[in-house]
């Protein structure tokens, strides 16, 4: 019998199934590719639209710069402000793969008078990642001045003039800290450490021994301060506040060094600069005769900034100065640097050249807030106690003969300041050719029938004891007088200025004044090239004195010794010798130190002096509502401070002086209502005779003006007691709100309501309202 075996071959190749999932793998790497490729095709044409937007803003930039000529055929004008003339353009640039807008904003700026420049370009759909902001601002210097830098007599080519002045360098030297002698730690928390060679050159060095930077003017002077963002919340009285921002680098122009920030979690900097030792002042070592300083007019002056970083733009923000906060209508255009400098000035105080600011500046804070088109948020940061914002330009001003020597750190931004006025008279045949400044600052001359006057303002800090008044040109004399000030006496008298061909004659002076007190017997004056006496007045307390000296027209000091003496309030012991031999001298206080009963008596003035509480710490007051207040304490003779609340008064504090005599009289106040505040109007509401229900549709209350205009006044039901409120907004101290509506009848005898800001929110009784048919 045959048998039949059937073999099955082994199977071989690949299957319909897995021909299909490889296919679908392969098909999505191949889409997953394709789409790489999409994304770094995109990512570059951005990257390469970008990169052309940057170069078209900075080629703008560098048109208006390469304006050289100062000629111009209009005589009013120079060229530099025709081509560059305030206003705005626009055009439209085909790129290599965009389409660009390119628009750009000129504003003029003074002091110096430069020119302010703001550059945008935009592609795609202009939004934040395709828009390139850049600004910029030009001043004028002459070419042909650069000579003046040239090296003398070598035949080589004038250099430009630098705003560093060659007081800094760029080093290259690595220092071992093992080995060098003599480097110091800077107090200042940055980690830096400043090393002097033998040539008097200073270096800062890192905790490494590397040389960061090096000064050539034998000293360092700093610019510090915070960066802060300013938070602005919603509504119509939104709240305000500061935090610390680092997002925004702080940057030097030309040869500088910045740390930022000085500590962790915070936005502090510090910035070094060089300064000018060659005519000595403040921080100058006295060097020996080997020791040449190589810096110039002052050393360094430019600008201190925020920069963007690729992770931080200015598109929306905008840089806060003071003229920005204060909203004074002279807000600065779109710069992010503040500039320091000093101007020199010629006879007739006109700027000629500027030259290194040669001087440090404390508290110099960045504020960074939003911005939309024109608008932005800086005003809202006024009377913001935490920040102490400067102009966008801090300068010092020289006359033509002041030499620019190196200054103690100005501190005029920290703290409470106050603004002094300094006003005195110039005599003398060249009255006409004295110049006057205070702490360096020029002041104003005014001149009325050939008889000169000067006068000087200047804010410092409420602690600064004393400035200093120079005077040049004319020969004149006193050429420096230190005036000690008191923030109770912001208007200061100065010294008469006599400038005369001829030497000045000696005049016999005899100046007078007042001593009281229960030790005033015990006073003893005395007067440099001078006398003094006293004499007992006829109330057998006080005395008065007399002193008599013979000099030129100058400035002296009268001192007072014994009794426990003080000069009295609104007193300075600095006496001015001018024409008239008759002078008025200082008023001293002497009290013996024991226990008595003072009454202070005081004036109040203003509409809510009423409003008035009054404390004294140690004493009672009690406000007497006849624009008077008194307060009693017993105490030691001193100065007492007397604090008042309520009625928006002006001066929270006063101080009072305790010499010994019962009856004293204390610092005035004056209370006043504010400018403007938020009305809010109530009153009664009832259905009138015929009337409609008051809760009746047609039934509508409003106010005008109003902070809403379409919207209509509250109504409200407590207990079947109807009434309405009215949200006016913000009206004007002595305004006036007037109440209306359909349906209804107002009381003709309230209305319109008068509106008197006694507080930044104020509810004020409306008229009685009636509805009708």
């Amino acid at each position: 019998m045959a048998i039949y075996t059937n073999k099955m071959k082994a199977q071989q190749g690949i299957g319909l199934i897995e021909v299909l999932i490889a296919a679908v793998v392969i098909a999505v790497g191949l889409l997953s590719l394709a789409s790489l490729q999409g994304e770094l095709m995109h990512s570059s044409g951005e990257s390469k639209a970008r990169s052309e937007a940057v170069k078209l803003a900075e080629e703008k930039l560098e048109q208006f710069r390469n304006n050289i000529l100062k000629a111009s055929t209009d005589p009013s004008k120079s060229s530099f402000d025709v081509d560059l003339a305030t206003g705005t353009g626009t055009e439209s640039i085909n790129g290599s793969n965009a389409t660009f807008a390119r628009s750009w904003t000129l504003t003029d700026a003074t002091s110096p008078d430069r020119k302010n420049i703001s550059v945008k370009v935009t592609w795609g759909g202009a939004s934040a990642d395709e828009t390139v902001n850049m600004v910029s601002q030009v001043v004028w210097a002459d070419p042909g001045k650069a000579t003046d830098y040239a090296t003398d007599g070598n035949g080589l080519a004038a250099r430009a003039p630098s705003p560093n002045n060659n007081s800094s360098s760029t080093p290259a030297e690595q220092f071992d800290l093992d080995e060098i002698d003599g480097e110091t730690a800077l107090d200042d928390d940055s980690g830096l450490f400043k090393y002097t060679d033998d040539t008097g050159r200073i270096y800062l060095l890192d905790s490494t021994g590397k040389a960061m930077i090096k000064f050539n003017g034998g000293s360092i002077h700093t610019i510090k301060g915070n960066v802060y963002a300013g938070n602005v919340g919603n509504g119509q009285n939104p709240t305000v506040s500061i935090s610390p921002l680092t997002s925004y680098p702080v940057t030097f122009s030309d040869l500088a060094y910045c740390v930022f920030p000085v500590h962790e979690n915070q936005s502090d900097y510090i910035c070094y600069f060089g300064g000018d030792c060659t005519n000595g002042g403040n921080g100058c070592v006295n060097q020996d005769d080997t020791v040449t300083y190589t810096a110039v007019s002052g050393g360094w002056y430019g600008k201190v900034g925020l920069i963007e970083t690729s992770d931080a733009s200015f598109h929306n923000k905008k840089v806060c100065f003071a003229e920005d906060i204060a909203g004074t209508g002279i807000e600065t255009a779109t710069t992010t640097a503040r500039l320091y400098l000093t101007q020199r000035l010629d006879a007739n105080n006109n700027v000629v050249g500027s030259e290194g600011i040669n001087q440090s500046f404390a508290c110099q804070d960045f504020l960074v807030v939003r911005a939309t088109g024109n608008s932005n948020d800086c005003n809202r940061f006024q009377n913001f106690d935490e920040l102490s914002v400067p102009s966008s330009t801090v300068y010092r001003s020289l006359g033509p003969d002041d030499i620019n020597t190196s200054q103690a750190e100005n501190v005029s931004s920290c703290g409470s300041i106050i603004t002094y006025t300094v006003a005195g008279n110039i005599s003398g045949d060249q009255a006409n050719l004295v110049q006057v400044f205070v702490n360096g600052n020029g002041c104003t001359i005014t001149s009325n029938n050939n008889n000169y006057t000067y006068q000087c303002t200047i804010t410092v800090v409420d602690t600064t004891a004393s400035v200093t008044i120079t005077a040049t040109g004319g020969s004149v004399a006193p050429n420096s007088t230190v005036i000690n000030v008191s923030t109770s006496q912001p208007s200061i008298t100065g010294p008469a200025l006599v400038a005369n061909d001829s030497e000045a004659e000696e005049t016999e002076y005899h100046i007078t004044g007042s001593i009281s007190g229960n030790q005033a017997g015990s006073v003893t004056l005395t007067l440099t090239d001078g006398t003094c006496t006293t004499a007992l007045n006829a109330d057998s307390i006080s005395y008065s004195y007399e002193c008599t000296i013979t000099a030129t027209p100058t400035t002296i000091t009268i001192n007072a010794s014994g009794g426990d003496v003080t000069l009295a309030m609104d007193s300075i012991n600095t006496v001015n010798l001018a024409d008239a031999a008759d002078v008025d001298g200082p008023d001293f206080v002497a009290a013996a130190p024991t226990l008595m009963t003072y009454v202070i008596t005081g004036a109040v003035t203003g509409h809510q002096a009423d409003s008035i509480i009054f404390n004294l710490d140690g004493g009672s007051c009690t406000n007497n509502y006849d624009n008077t207040y008194t307060c009693t304490i017993t105490s030691l003779p001193g100065d007492v401070t007397i604090n008042v609340t309520g009625g928006n008064v002006q001066q929270v504090s006063g101080v009072a002086t305790l010499a010994g005599v019962t009856a004293v009289t204390g610092p005035s106040f004056n209370s006043n209502n504010l400018t403007d505040c938020n009305v809010t109007v109530t009153g009664n509401i009832a259905q009138g005779i015929s009337g409609k229900d008051v809760t009746n549709g047609s039934v509508r209350v409003t106010s005008s003006p109003a902070a809403t205009p379409s919207s209509n006044c509250s109504i409200t039901n407590v207990s079947g007691n109807y009434s309405y409120s009215c949200a006016a907004g913000t009206i004007a101290d002595s305004g006036s709100v007037t109440i209306g509506g359909s349906k209804v009848a107002v009381d003709s005898v309230n209305n319109p309501v008068s509106v008197s800001c006694t507080s930044s929110n104020v509810t004020i009784i409306g008229p009685s309202i009636l509805t009708t048919n």
